[in-house]
């Protein structure tokens, strides 16, 4: 065979001796009656069967979600940051600014619509457009109250 060593093992990148061959139709039956008794496939303890666990192990994981798959707001806030009013505060920071960074003076580029005013503590000005500025990505991120910083003050830990 030339698909095989000497000692009959499959060689990688061989095609095997069905390949653009079709098959019958009683020796389909024949495949899919042995992979229904495989314990893999199916048999009588089959590992992909809805609501199952293959190792006693996991079954405590039944329902939780991953730990990696979090988004880290509030359906509410979500819900809020995709609203309508929301893009239109956006859009209206962006061309009151001439879509330019407020701090550097850079024109175009990935801008950033900030709050002046903490997004979380001042609820009422999040679409107030006088709290509002167009800043640039570096920019942003050196603000006082990006991300987590304002809550890390006098905090050693990094985050």
């Amino acid at each position: 065979m030339k698909n095989r060593d000497s000692r009959g093992r499959f060689v990688k990148g061989h095609k095997s001796g069905m390949s653009g061959k079709k098959q019958s139709a009683t020796m389909k039956k024949k495949i899919s009656k042995k992979l229904k008794r495989h314990k893999f496939w199916g048999g009588e303890k089959g590992w992909f069967k809805k609501g199952q666990h293959h190792s006693p192990k996991t079954e405590f994981k039944k329902g939780q979600k991953a730990w990696n798959k979090g988004t880290g707001i509030t359906p509410e806030e979500h819900k809020f940051r995709m609203s309508r009013a929301y893009y239109k505060w956006r859009r209206e920071v962006f061309e009151r600014d001439d879509y330019t960074c407020q701090i550097c003076g850079k024109r175009g580029g990935k801008l950033n619509a900030d709050h002046i005013k903490s997004y979380s503590k001042y609820p009422k000005l999040r679409i107030e457009l006088s709290n509002g500025r167009a800043l640039c990505v570096d920019c942003h991120r050196k603000t006082p109250n990006f991300g987590w910083k304002p809550y890390n003050k006098g905090n050693k830990k990094c985050y």
